[in-house]
């Protein structure tokens, strides 16, 4: 007799050698191309990371590509970048990928077709490994505004523990 086949993998799976983890909150750093000010708040690269959907980064209105970038802090292995959008989106951007944070290399462009004050959570392609994330809008959800985003976060790879058992980390609270 013959067996029937077996199911495809799952699309992109962490690898199995690895503990998946949350690699950017919260001790991550985050810089912007730019930083608005409202109501005498300095809107700044660093909300994003703080798990506070209450608080985040906007870039000043009329920018041309206003970026944020994440430091991992060292070379990671890349697997899921999340990202909170507030009022003013994206409707377009790009995520590149660095290990100086001076030569980048493009990963993926997505169109953000959703509402504002909504998720976006892209897959990166297998093996990607990078210290630096960066996020570039290259079209504004509104014409002439910046953007906000209210979380960026990165899940990817530590290091296997010595046990060899995998684990998944929880993915950070949301208020």
């Amino acid at each position: 007799t013959v067996s029937p086949p077996a199911p495809p993998p799952p699309r992109h799976p962490p690898p199995p050698s690895c503990v998946f983890a949350a690699l950017a909150a919260p001790l991550g750093v985050a810089y912007a191309s730019s930083e608005d000010v409202q109501h005498s708040k300095v809107l700044g690269a660093a909300l994003v990371l703080d798990r506070d959907i209450r608080t985040m980064w906007c870039s000043r209105a009329g920018e041309e590509k206003p970026s944020l970038t994440l430091d991992l802090g060292r070379r990671r292995i890349l697997h899921l970048l999340s990202l909170r959008w507030d009022y003013n989106f994206a409707a377009l951007y790009s995520v590149q990928t660095s290990d100086d944070g001076v030569s980048w290399t493009e990963r993926m462009q997505h169109e953000h077709t959703h509402q504002p004050h909504s998720d976006d959570e892209l897959i990166f392609p297998p093996r990607c490994m990078a210290r630096y994330v960066r996020v570039t809008s290259e079209k504004p959800g509104r014409e002439g505004k910046g953007i906000c985003l209210a979380s960026a976060e990165v899940l990817g790879c530590e290091k296997a523990e010595a046990t060899g058992v995998v684990r998944e980390a929880r993915r950070p609270a949301r208020l």
